[in-house]
């Protein structure tokens, strides 16, 4: 008689994500998003792409891409639990957070409304005068997917920065979308040089002309992470990627009440403005006051002294 193979079953395999928000907390904060009148969260509503495309919009418009905390702080580090960056950007005025950080809590905001949602990890490309170029590198970003009873599916990235994208996009390969101004994006489906297999993977590509060729920025697959798994990614990118140890940033999308019309990036010491054409500079930074008082006027963030010192010393100090 063969022998009878038993599978390993997880009892918790099949139960369903775990809702990390109190209905106070959820309310609280799509009262902080000023959602427009037409969004309609009651329970029987659907949770479909016009709910989702709002969400994003006024997510990316109301909370600013930052790594004040890798530097203004006594720890220079990120925490990545969804009720501390809850706390965070509704009771310090004008912060919002990292990649890890912003993707991991809006995921955590998606699933308790009511979407079907997951986060994965996502390979980048390094920059050259700021153009993506040569190999994918680690696993160092993070996109949400999320999943439509239709089986449709779309990538949802509120924290790529300036480059990312105004809207969630359905992940079909070559499918064109206006993003900002000229701006054009979309996913192509392919594999990548660094993979030896012709494994295909989605890859976000962008260009600012019809008339200019499609640049790849970052790819990923779709499978899910768990949270321990950017927990230590994070840990790494904390200490490690050039791009968040050795700049201050501050990128913030702008909203028209219609519209994602343009975007605020401030790096290190100099502030651009992007109003869906050409970027400008509007401000330079030559001191730590300076930036502080930047930060206050520009972004509407005010730091305690104990954050202020905590940059004092560092290489990313304004002297």
């Amino acid at each position: 008689m063969a022998d009878k193979t038993e599978s390993y079953v997880d009892p918790n395999h099949s139960a369903p994500p775990t809702i990390v928000f109190t209905q106070s907390e959820i309310n609280d904060y799509l009262n902080f998003l000023e959602l427009p009148q037409y969004c309609n969260l009651s329970p029987e509503a659907p949770r479909d792409v016009k709910l989702l495309t709002a969400l994003h919009q006024m997510q990316i418009t109301k909370v600013p891409y930052e790594n004040l905390a890798l530097h203004y702080s006594s720890h220079h580090s990120t925490n990545l639990d969804p009720k501390f960056i809850h706390n965070k950007i509704l009771t310090q005025k004008g912060r919002g957070g990292y990649c890890m950080e912003i993707s991991i809590f809006f995921c955590a905001l998606l699933r308790a409304i009511g979407f079907n949602v997951y986060h994965t990890g996502v390979r980048g490309r390094n920059r050259k005068n700021g153009v993506p170029e040569g190999p994918f590198m680690e696993v160092a970003h993070i996109i949400n997917i999320v999943t439509f009873p239709s089986g449709e599916k779309y990538g949802v990235d509120v924290a790529f920065g300036g480059d990312g994208m105004t809207k969630p996009m359905r992940l079909v390969a070559h499918e064109v979308s206006l993003n900002m101004g000229t701006q054009e994006v979309r996913y192509e489906l392919a594999p990548i040089a660094q993979f030896a297999s012709d494994h295909k993977l989605w890859i976000y590509q962008y260009r600012n002309q019809k008339d200019r060729p499609w640049v790849s920025f970052y790819c990923f697959a779709e499978v899910p992470y768990l949270h321990g798994d950017f927990v230590l990614m994070s840990e790494w990118v904390n200490r490690n990627s050039p791009f968040q140890v050795d700049f201050v940033l501050m990128i913030k999308f702008l909203w028209d009440g219609k519209s994602v019309y343009g975007k605020k990036m401030f790096i290190q010491d100099v502030l651009k403005q992007n109003d869906g054409g050409k970027t400008r500079v509007v401000r330079e930074c030559r001191t730590e006051q300076e930036r502080i008082q930047l930060l206050q006027e520009e972004f509407g963030i005010e730091l305690s002294e104990e954050e202020i010192n905590g940059i004092k010393g560092t290489k990313t100090e304004l002297r």
